[in-house]
C-alpha cells in the first residue's frame, strides 16, 4: 500500500497487513453485490411504495444497478491487483454513495406515511456502513469515511428538516439522539480500524519471532523432532520405550587446554567446533540431544526409528572425523592447535520423553544404553581409536568384518556382562 497505509516499515508485517485487508474487502465485495441485488427486488416488490412515492422508484433501482455494478468491478479489482489506498477509499466511498443515495431519495420525494428521516429504522444501516469502515483496519482512511458519513448525515438531517417539515413528526430529540448514535458509531469504526491493525500486525511480528526461533532451533534439534514439538506440544512426546543409537562425542584435553584460554576465545573455537560436528550429524538424520561443555550427545531413532539408524550413525562418525580434518586446517590458518575427538556409540532400548519441571523440560533420551555409550567414548583414549563402537551397534548397521577391529570387551559399570566394543577401520 502507498500513503495512509497503517505505520509499520516492517516489508513482512506490512504485507500481511495488507492481504488481511484485501481479504476484508473481498468478502465485502460479495456482500455489497449481494445486498444491491436483494434490495433491488425488495424495494420493487415489497418495501417501495411505503418508502418513495410511486413515480420515483426507478430512480432506486438506478442506484442499485449502479451499486451491483461497482460492487462487482471492485470486487475483480481486489482479487486480481495490488492493493492501494486509492481502491480502498474506491471501495468506501460506493458504501456511501449508495447507501446515502438512497435516503437522499426518501427525503427528496417521500411516501404519503413518511415518518421523517431520523424516525425510520432504516436509517440504521447508515450506521452500519459507518461501523463497517473500521474493518478496513487503515484507521487513516477509515477517518476519512467517517467524516464523510458526518457530512452526508448533516446534509440529510438538514434537508429533510427544511424540505418536509410540514409532513414529518421529527423532533429535536430524535435529531440529537441520531447525532449521538452516528458519533458513537463514528468511534467505534476507528477503534476497530486501530485496534484490528494492532492485532494483525502483532501478530504477524509474533508469527516472523516464532519462524526465527524455529530457524534457530533447527540448527540443533532435527526438523522431525522440531516439526512434532511445534505441532503438538511436547507433551505428545514424551514416556516411551524405544530402541536407538546414541553417539558421544568428547574433545580429548579440553579442560588442560581451556585453562591457558581467554573464555571469549574459548567460546568462539567451541561454537566452530560444534558447527562443524553438527552438519555431519544433521546430514545423516541425528538428533542433538544435548551440549554438555565440549560434549556432544546425539541420538539416531528418534522421534521414531528407522531400520538404517545405525549404518546412518557410522556413516556420520565418519563425516565427522572428516570435517574435523578440514576444522584443523582451518584452525592451523589462525596458529591454534588441532583438536582431537573421541566417539562412543552403542544401540539399545531407552526411555525418550520429557524430563525437567512444569516450567522448563527437555526432550531427551535416558537409559543402560546412553551409559554405555559415554563409557564407549571415555574409552577411546585407552584404546587410542578416534571411535569406538559396541557389537550391538555393529551388528545393527550389518557392517562387513573387514571394515571394524575388534578391540576386545570392557566393563560397565552397573552391568553384569562386559561389553565387545569395536573401531573403525
Amino acid at each position: 500500500m502507498n500513503r495512509g497505509d497503517p505505520p509499520t516499515r516492517d516489508p513482512l508485517i506490512s504485507d500481511i497487513l495488507g492481504s488481511a485487508i484485501v481479504r476484508g474487502e473481498v468478502s465485502f465485495g460479495w456482500i455489497r453485490t449481494s445486498a444491491a441485488v436483494l434490495a433491488g427486488l425488495l424495494v420493487h416488490f415489497v418495501f417501495g411504495p411505503s418508502w418513495l412515492s410511486p413515480d420515483r422508484l426507478p430512480v432506486l433501482g438506478v442506484i442499485l444497478g449502479a451499486t451491483a455494478i461497482a460492487s462487482g468491478a471492485m470486487l475483480y479489482r481486489f482479487q486480481h491487483y495490488p492493493l492501494t489506498t486509492r481502491a480502498l477509499l474506491g471501495s468506501l466511498l460506493i458504501d456511501r454513495l449508495a447507501i446515502f443515495s438512497i435516503f437522499f431519495c426518501l427525503v427528496l420525494w417521500p411516501a404519503d406515511t413518511y415518518p421523517g428521516i431520523a424516525r425510520i429504522p432504516e436509517l440504521g444501516f447508515a450506521f452500519v456502513v459507518t461501523v463497517a469502515a473500521g474493518l478496513r483496519l487503515t484507521p487513516r482512511v477509515v477517518g476519512v469515511a467517517v467524516v464523510l458519513d458526518a457530512v452526508f448525515m448533516t446534509a440529510l438531517l438538514w434537508m429533510d428538516s427544511n424540505l418536509n417539515h410540514t409532513l414529518i413528526a421529527t423532533t429535536a430529540a430524535n435529531v440529537v439522539m441520531v447525532l449521538l448514535i452516528f458519533a458513537a458509531s463514528g468511534g467505534l469504526a476507528l477503534s476497530i480500524a486501530a485496534r484490528g491493525a494492532s492485532l494483525v500486525s502483532r501478530g504477524a511480528q509474533e508469527a516472523q519471532t516464532a519462524e526465527q526461533v524455529r530457524q534457530r532451533l533447527g540448527a540443533y534439534v532435527s526438523t522431525e523432532l522440531l516439526d512434532i514439538v511445534l505441532a503438538e506440544g511436547n507433551d505428545k512426546l514424551g514416556g516411551r520405550r524405544q530402541t536407538v543409537v546414541i553417539l558421544f562425542s568428547d574433545i580429548r584435553g579440553f579442560t588442560q587446554y581451556s585453562e591457558s584460554r581467554e573464555p571469549e576465545a574459548l567460546v568462539q573455537e567451541l561454537n566452530h567446533y560444534f558447527e562443524a560436528m553438527l552438519g555431519p550429524i544433521q546430514e545423516f538424520g541425528g538428533v542433538v540431544d544435548k551440549f554438555m561443555g565440549d560434549a556432544i550427545m546425539a541420538v539416531w531413532g528418534i522421534p521414531e526409528s528407522r531400520p538404517d539408524d545405525a549404518s546412518r550413525a557410522i556413516a556420520a562418525a565418519k563425516a565427522m572425523g572428516e570435517a574435523l580434518t578440514a576444522h584443523n586446517q582451518e584452525r592451523a590458518t589462525r596458529a591454534l592447535p588441532p583438536i582431537l575427538q573421541g566417539i562412543g556409540m552403542h544401540t539399545g532400548e531407552v526411555v525418550a520423553g520429557n524430563i525437567g519441571t512444569r516450567v522448563r523440560r527437555q526432550f531427551t533420551v535416558i537409559g543402560d544404553a546412553v551409559n554405555i555409550a559415554s563409557r564407549l567414548e571415555a574409552l577411546t583414549k585407552e584404546h587410542n581409536v578416534p571411535v569406538l563402537l559396541s557389537r550391538n551397534v555393529i551388528e545393527a548397521a550389518g557392517a562387513s568384518a573387514d571394515s571394524v577391529k575388534h578391540r576386545g570387551t570392557v566393563a560397565v559399570r552397573g552391568r553384569t556382562e562386559p561389553v565387545a566394543v569395536y573401531s573403525l577401520r
